[in-house]
């Protein structure tokens, strides 16, 4: 289907309904007094489920660059987020890990998305839902 209108185009949709999303979560971190970026907030989601990993491996999973990453890491540990640890097998690789202020944020930051997710799915029945949802990860995998 050629979309005739912005309304129709799924790239268009796509990039407004993520930035839509961004900026409830944004302003919400914001009126609870919560200092984490969206981006700080998914490197702590990665590390909530999987903690201790590369740097390599949490850009490949939020498919960053490894330089932007190290910019945004670099400002999680300055502000005692996260901590780099040397890996016992290769001193040269540091693994991320969270620290006692990053795991203990978990609570208010899931909630306070979780919040805004549910809000985003609203009037959306568990089978279109699960529609949506493979139809996003089609779209991924053929932009991959």
């Amino acid at each position: 289907m050629e979309p005739k209108h912005l309304d129709e185009n799924i790239a268009f949709l796509i990039g407004k309904a993520s930035h839509l999303f961004y900026s409830r979560v944004t302003g919400a971190f914001r009126e609870k007094k919560i200092d984490v970026t969206v981006e700080q907030f998914s490197i702590l989601t990665i590390l909530w489920y999987d903690d201790g990993l590369l740097q390599q491996e949490i850009a490949n999973r939020l498919n960053r660059d490894k330089t932007t990453l190290t910019r945004v890491i670099n400002n999680m540990e300055k502000r005692n987020l996260v901590v780099r640890i040397p890996d016992k097998s290769d001193r040269r690789v540091n693994l991320i890990h969270l620290t006692y202020l990053g795991k203990e944020l978990q609570k208010t930051l899931t909630e306070t998305t979780g919040n805004i997710y549910l809000k985003s799915i609203e009037g959306l029945s568990p089978d279109k839902l699960r529609h949506l949802v493979e139809n996003l990860n089609t779209i991924i995998n053929n932009l991959q």
